[in-house]
């Protein structure tokens, strides 16, 4: 089968930025049901999440939910701040919040 220059650039880039093949990519995605870590649904397009300072690989996430970690610079404590406010004004809604283990579990 030929690949096209889109996929050799694709291989290019995971190999490059990443240190993956597109077996490896692939592997992941499978693994994870095919769906973002974050909000676990299916997109389009999946992102290599990576940690900005030891380049380890996270997992893969729609680009909505890598965006969002990225404007939060991977700061837990941010995160869990505003975390925090959604679910204190979410309180004071008609809605109630969901319970913390639900929203807090560990990742897979």
């Amino acid at each position: 089968m030929k690949t096209t220059q889109r996929e050799n650039a694709r291989r290019c880039h995971l190999k490059a930025t990443y240190g993956l093949s597109l077996i490896q990519w692939e592997t992941m995605l499978a693994e994870q049901g095919g769906k973002c870590l974050i909000c676990e649904q299916r997109k389009p397009i999946m992102c290599v999440d990576h940690d900005h300072e030891t380049k380890a690989v996270r997992g893969l996430l729609c680009k909505d939910c890598n965006s969002g970690l990225g404007l939060f610079k991977d700061d837990p404590k941010a995160l869990l701040n505003a975390f925090q406010h959604l679910e204190y004004k979410l309180s004071k809604s008609s809605r109630q919040p969901r319970p913390a283990e639900d929203v807090l579990r560990p990742m897979a």
